[in-house]
């Protein structure tokens, strides 16, 4: 796959984007505080992609927080041969785009479109500064550090076991997600060879 060094967005109609951030907030994130949402809909963008878009790059100081909508998102390094090492998928509506669980800081990773899709950008300060008086949001992003932490030790131990027990580790993770990834990645992922993931997919 290509790789875009540089993202494209599709500016949304000002209704369409106050019902989608409205509709995240409330629902994804639980906040029913007026005044907050509407601080944060001021700041807020929504984004369209496409496939194979970059838009977070490993050494860029993270100065939005992406939470995604629509699409597949692969988070990946470099490898020293110079090829793509999958380091994370985002399959699920609502999932934050952070590999370490830090707002703001510098990103260890790249992270890359494997579909066309929609992302939603707040300003990493405006949530900082809003998380000092909100309890729901802190309780909120501590969920999502939990669930964050749990897929990266995860697959840090599945990596020690057998490349069967590895493949279906990844199905119970991602096997019900409605986007297809490509099978280069998943091996990348697992850490295996690619002629070993076909294999076992003809095995399970």
């Amino acid at each position: 796959m290509r790789i875009a060094m540089a993202y494209r967005k599709k500016a949304a109609s000002e209704k369409e984007k106050k019902r989608t951030v409205k509709g995240f907030l409330e629902g994804r994130l639980g906040l029913t505080d007026e005044n907050m949402q509407e601080r944060l809909e001021k700041q807020a963008e929504l984004i369209v992609l496409k496939k194979g878009d970059t838009f977070i790059r490993t050494g860029e100081n993270a100065d939005r927080l992406y939470f995604l909508l629509e699409g597949a998102v692969m988070g990946w390094r470099e490898n020293p041969e110079g090829r793509m090492q999958a380091d994370c998928f985002l399959v699920r509506s609502g999932e934050p785009v952070i590999s370490d669980g830090k707002i703001g800081q510098i990103s260890p990773v790249n992270f890359s479109m494997l579909t066309p899709g929609r992302l939603l950008a707040f300003p990493s300060g405006e949530i900082r500064m809003e998380m000092e008086s909100s309890p729901e949001l802190i309780r909120r992003y501590t969920e999502d550090l939990l669930e964050c932490m749990r897929r990266c030790m995860g697959v840090r131990i599945i990596c020690q076991r057998s490349a069967r027990e590895r493949y279906e580790w990844f199905l119970q993770e991602y096997g019900g997600s409605k986007y297809k990834i490509p099978d280069k990645y998943i091996a990348s992922f697992l850490n295996m060879a690619p002629e070993t993931l076909s294999r076992i997919k003809k095995e399970v």
